[in-house]
C-alpha cells in the first residue's frame, strides 16, 4: 500500500473520516517543517479551524513563525490552489492575526512590534503588486483603528513606507470601513 503524502495526511484530518479525533501535537510540528506551500495552507487551516483537536495544544511561539512564513509566501507568490490563500486572502488573514495580538495586552507588547517590522520588510522587499496588496488588503483595514494609525505614524517619515502610510490612510479618510475591528 502506498504511503500517503503529507498533504494527503493533513487534508484527511481536515475533510476525511478523521475529522473529529485528536491530532498529536508532535505530528503537527513535523508537518510544519514543510516548504510546500500547499501543505502550509492545509496546516494553516488545521491550526486555525481545528486548533482544539491538537493535543497537547500548540503554544503560540510554536505556530507563530510558521503562520508568518505562510502569509509571507502567499503574499509574495500569490498561489492559486485549493489549500492556499491568495495574496489578498493572506493579507486579510493577517489582519485577524494582528487584531488578536493588538487586543491582547501581553501580545501587544511582545508581538505587535514584530508584526509591524514584518509588514515593513515585506513592503520594502515587495514588487508593485505585493505593495498594492499590502496596502489594500491589510494596511487600509488596520488603519481603521486610530490607535493603529498612531502606532504606524513613524512610517510617514520613511522615504518608501510613507507611500504605504498615505495610501492606507486615504481609505479611512474617505470613509472606508470593514468588519475587522468589530
Amino acid at each position: 500500500m502506498k504511503t500517503p503524502s503529507p498533504l494527503q495526511e493533513i487534508t484527511s484530518e481536515l475533510t476525511g473520516e478523521f475529522g473529529s479525533r485528536p491530532i498529536a501535537r508532535q505530528r503537527v510540528l513535523e508537518w510544519m517543517r514543510t516548504d510546500d506551500i500547499e501543505c502550509m495552507g492545509a496546516i494553516h487551516s488545521l491550526i486555525t479551524e481545528h486548533y482544539d483537536r491538537i493535543q497537547p495544544a500548540l503554544q503560540f511561539d510554536e505556530y507563530h513563525p510558521f503562520v508568518l512564513t505562510y502569509f509571507q509566501r502567499c503574499l509574495l507568490e500569490d498561489p492559486q490552489s485549493e489549500w492556499t490563500a491568495t495574496r489578498y486572502g493572506a493579507g486579510h488573514a493577517f489582519i485577524g492575526w494582528f487584531v488578536c495580538a493588538w487586543r491582547d495586552p501581553a501580545r501587544r507588547t511582545s508581538t505587535i512590534p514584530e508584526l509591524k517590522e514584518w509588514l515593513a520588510a515585506l513592503y520594502l522587499a515587495g514588487d508593485a503588486d505585493v505593495r498594492t496588496a499590502l496596502v489594500q488588503a491589510t494596511l487600509e483595514h488596520l488603519f481603521e483603528n486610530p490607535e493603529v494609525v498612531q502606532y504606524f505614524s513613524d512610517w510617514r517619515e520613511h522615504p518608501v513606507l510613507s507611500t504605504a502610510y498615505d495610501e492606507a490612510i486615504e481609505w479611512v479618510e474617505h470613509g472606508g470601513r470593514s468588519p475587522f475591528w468589530l
